[in-house]
C-alpha cells in the first residue's frame, strides 16, 4: 500500500520523465494490474492538471503501450468517461473483451466438483496451482464456504504452491466471478449470505486480505449494474465490525502524528496482541486443527504497519470510483455519506490529505460541479481531522461555519480578500508564529505558503458556486480592494492570486482572458483614438501608470494578465493563439488596441518558441492579421515605427522566416508606408508598382 501512496501526480512525474531518460518505463509494473491501474489514474489526473494534451501524447501513449504491454486491462464506462481525450482515445482503439459471465460459471462449476472428488493432496495441488490455466482457485473456495463444505488443509498446500504475486491473478477471477453471483441475487437474503461468505475468507480463513481485495474488486471492469452491486459490497465490509472495531482501537490510542510519541510502540503493540493480523492462510490450519505443525510461519515483530494504515489508500480509490458512480443512481451518493461518516477519521493518518482533497475536487470539477452536499462533506471529512496544521490555515472560519448548514451561501467579497491575504501573509513571513514548531520535512508540504496555497484552491473548488463567480471574485480584489493593499505589496497580491487562478480548472482560469476581452471592448483609453494625451506605452506600464496621479484601468489589467500567464503551465498557455484568433482579433480596431495585445503578447514569445515554436509561429500570424485590420479602419497609426520595431524583434530573435509565406500575403495589402518600414521582412513587397529590393548586407 505504501505504493499508492507514492503514486502521486508529482512523483509520478518525477519518474516518467527519469523513465523517458533512460528509454525505459520502470515506474510501471511487470505483473501487478492494480498497480498499473493506478498509474493511469494517476497519469490521467496529472495530464487534465497540465491540460495539454499537445506534446504531452506522445510521451503519455508511450507510457500506457508499456502499460498495456504487461496487463492488458479495460475500464469500466462511467470511469473512461472522466479521462482525459487522449487516454480516451487509446483505450478505445485497444479494447480488451470482458469476461464472459456464463462460461465463467460453467467453469468454476466444473473446478469445484473436481475439487470435492479429488482426494490425492498432490493431484490437487498440481492441478489448482496452475494459474495459467485456469486461475480459480479462489471462487472453488468461495464456493465452499457459501455451501459450507469444509476447506480441507489441502487448501492451504494450494495457497502455498500459488504464491501471494500469482494469488493476485485468481483474486481478479474472483472479483469477476462474485459479481456475476451478486448479480444474480434477488433478494436480501442471498446478498447477505455472499456477503458473511466473503467475510469468513478475509477473517476467519485469512486467505486473503481486506485491503488487497477491495482494492482489486474495486478497480475491476463492471457494467453500471454490476459495479453498484460491487460497491455496496465493498462499503458492507467497511463498516462491517470486524474492521471498524480495529480503527476504533486504533485511532482511540494512536495520535495523528504517532511516531512522535514515546508510548506508541507499546500500545501498538497492545492493539496487534487484542487484534492479530494474518496473512499465511492461518485460519484454514486452526480450522483443520493444524496450527502447530511446523509449516506454520513465523512473523517478525510488527512496529508501525496494521490494517486501518493499510486502507487509506484503498479508500482513497474507493472514494474516486463513488464519485464516477454518482449518475448511475442515488446509492453511490449514500454509500459515500456512508465512508465519510465511519472512516474520515482514518484521514489524520494520511500522508497527504490537502493534496489527495485537491486532486479529486480538481479531476472531478464537471461531475461534482452540481452536487454542493457532496463536496463540502468531503472537505470536512478529509480536512477535518487534520491534526498536523493550525486549522485555520487549512479551513477557513468561514467556510467552517457554512458547512453544517443547510441554507444556500454565497461567500462575500471581504471572504475572498481574506482567504488572498491568509496566503500573502505566509508568504510575507506574518503569520509566521502559527507555524513554529511545524517540521516541513515530514509534512506533504516543504513550505507554509505551497500548504496554504493548495489548501485555499481545495476550499475554493468546494464553494457551492459556479467557478467563474470564484474567480470573478478574486480579480475583483485588484480592481475594488486595492485602496485596502499597501502600494508596495500589490505585486504580492497578484501573483497570490494568480498562483490560485491557475491552480484552478480552466472555467476559473478562462475568466482572465473574459477581462482581457472585457477592457479591450470597453475601455474608453484603449478604443477611443483621443480619449486622453498619452503616450500609450507609459499608460500601459503597470509601475507607472500605479505611480500616476491618474490610473488607468488597462495597465492593471495587463499587469494582471502577464502575472496569471507567467505562472501558466505550459499547456494552459498553449491556448493564448486560440484565444488571440478568436475572441481578441475581432474587437481590435484601434492603433491602442493593438498595442495593448502587443504588450499581452511579448512577455511570453521566448517561452513560446522553448517549449511551443508552433504556438510562436501562430501568433506572429495572428499579429500581423490584427495590424491588417488596424490599418484598414483607415486610422492614423502615430506608432508604426514602434510596431514594425517590434515585427523586427519577433522575426530575428524568435521565428525568422517560418512565417514568410503568409507574413507576406498580409504585408502586401498594407499601406504604403508600412510596407516601406516591413521591406525587409517581405522582401517581394512592390511600392507603387516599383519592386523593393533587399538592403545587401555584408
Amino acid at each position: 500500500m505504501c505504493l499508492l501512496l507514492s503514486l502521486g501526480n508529482l512523483e509520478v512525474q518525477q519518474q516518467v520523465f527519469r523513465s523517458i531518460g533512460e528509454k525505459k518505463f520502470s515506474i510501471v509494473s511487470q505483473d501487478s494490474e492494480e498497480l498499473n491501474k493506478i498509474l493511469v489514474l494517476t497519469l490521467a489526473r496529472a495530464v487534465n492538471t497540465v491540460c495539454d494534451s499537445g506534446q504531452t501524447g506522445t510521451w503519455c501513449v508511450s507510457l500506457l503501450r508499456k502499460v498495456f504491454e504487461h496487463t492488458p486491462h479495460s475500464w469500466s464506462p462511467h470511469t473512461l468517461q472522466t479521462f482525459p481525450p487522449l487516454i480516451q482515445e487509446f483505450y478505445l482503439q485497444n479494447h480488451v473483451p470482458g469476461e464472459d459471465k456464463q462460461q465463467l460459471t460453467r467453469n468454476v462449476d466444473a473446478e469445484f466438483k473436481r475439487w470435492k472428488s479429488m482426494t490425492d493432496v498432490d493431484s490437487a495441488v498440481a492441478h489448482f496451482s496452475r494459474s495459467s490455466e485456469r486461475p480459480l482457485f479462489l471462487c472453488v473456495m468461495w464456493r465452499c464456504v457459501m455451501t459450507h463444505t469444509p476447506i480441507k488443509h489441502t487448501a492451504y498446500k494450494v495457497l502455498e504452491a500459488i504464491g501471494p504475486k500469482a494469488l493476485g491473478l485468481h483474486l481478479r477471477k474472483f472479483c469477476d466471478y462474485l459479481a456475476s453471483q451478486l448479480e444474480s441475487c434477488q433478494t436480501k437474503q442471498p446478498f447477505l449470505q455472499c456477503t458473511d461468505s466473503l467475510k469468513a475468507m478475509i477473517w476467519d480463513y485469512h486467505i486473503f486480505t481486506l485491503d488487497r481485495f477491495i482494492l482489486c474488486l474495486s478497480l475491476r471492469t463492471f457494467d453500471a449494474k454490476d459495479c453498484q452491486v460491487c460497491l455496496f459490497t465493498i462499503i458492507k465490509l467497511l463498516i462491517d465490525n470486524n474492521f471498524l472495531d480495529r480503527v476504533k482501537e486504533f485511532t482511540s490510542t494512536a495520535p495523528a502524528q504517532y511516531w512522535k510519541s514515546s508510548g506508541y510502540f507499546e500500545s501498538h503493540v497492545s492493539y496487534h496482541t487484542k487484534y492479530p493480523e494474518y496473512i499465511f492462510y492461518e485460519g484454514i490450519l486452526q480450522a483443520n486443527n493444524m496450527s502447530a505443525v511446523s509449516a506454520s510461519p513465523q512473523y517478525l515483530p510488527t512496529y508501525f504497519d496494521n490494517i486501518c494504515l493499510r486502507m487509506i489508500p484503498v479508500i482513497d480509490v474507493v472514494i474516486h470510483r463513488l464519485i464516477e458512480s454518482l449518475k448511475l443512481g442515488q446509492n453511490s451518493e449514500k454509500s459515500l455519506d456512508t465512508i465519510l461518516k465511519e472512516l474520515s477519521v482514518l484521514y489524520k493518518y494520511h500522508d497527504k490529505p490537502v493534496t489527495y482533497l485537491y486532486n479529486t475536487l480538481h479531476y472531478y470539477y464537471k461531475t461534482l460541479q452540481d452536487r454542493k452536499a457532496v463536496k463540502k462533506k468531503l472537505v470536512l471529512g478529509i480536512l477535518g481531522h487534520c491534526e498536523k496544521l493550525p486549522i485555520d490555515l487549512v479551513i477557513s472560519g468561514e467556510f467552517k461555519s457554512h458547512v453544517p448548514s443547510e441554507e444556500e451561501w454565497t461567500p462575500p467579497a471581504n471572504y475572498y480578500f481574506q482567504r488572498v491575504k491568509c496566503l500573502v501573509d505566509v508568504m510575507t513571513d506574518v503569520e509566521v508564529e502559527k507555524l513554529l514548531g511545524v517540521d516541513w520535512r515530514f509534512t506533504e508540504f516543504t513550505s507554509a505558503p505551497a500548504h496554504v496555497l493548495y489548501s485555499t484552491c481545495a476550499e475554493f473548488l468546494a464553494l457551492p458556486i459556479a467557478g467563474e463567480k470564484v474567480a470573478a471574485g478574486l480579480i475583483d480584489i485588484i480592481f475594488s480592494w486595492r485602496h485596502h493593499i499597501p502600494a508596495a505589496s500589490l505585486a504580492m497580491w497578484m501573483n497570490a492570486i494568480a498562483l490560485i487562478i491557475t491552480a484552478l480548472p480552466e472555467p476559473y482560469w478562462k475568466m482572465v482572458f473574459q477581462l482581457i476581452v472585457k477592457e479591450l471592448q470597453e475601455s474608453d483609453f484603449l478604443t477611443i483614438p483621443h480619449a486622453a494625451d498619452v503616450n500609450p506605452f507609459d499608460a500601459l506600464a503597470f509601475t507607472k501608470s500605479s505611480l500616476s496621479q491618474r490610473e488607468y484601468r488597462c495597465s492593471y489589467v495587463l499587469a494582471l494578465a502577464h502575472i496569471v500567464c507567467h505562472h501558466f503551465n505550459i499547456g494552459q498557455l498553449s491556448t493564448i493563439p486560440k484565444f488571440i484568433k478568436e475572441q481578441v482579433k475581432p474587437v481590435v480596431e484601434t492603433e491602442r488596441q493593438f498595442l495593448f495585445v502587443c504588450h499581452l503578447i511579448g512577455p511570453f514569445l521566448q517561452r513560446f518558441q522553448q517549449e511551443r515554436s508552433y504556438c510562436c509561429v501562430e501568433l506572429t500570424i495572428e499579429l500581423y492579421e490584427i495590424l491588417e485590420k488596424v490599418d484598414k479602419a483607415g486610422a492614423e497609426l502615430k506608432y508604426m515605427d514602434s510596431i514594425c520595431d517590434f515585427f523586427y524583434h519577433i522575426k530575428y530573435k524568435f521565428v525568422g522566416d517560418e512565417p514568410k509565406l503568409e507574413v507576406e500575403k498580409v504585408i502586401k495589402n498594407l499601406r504604403t508606408s508600412l510596407q516601406v518600414r516591413l521591406r525587409f521582412i517581405a522582401h517581394h513587397t512592390t511600392i507603387e508598382g516599383t519592386p523593393v529590393a533587399p538592403t545587401p548586407t555584408n
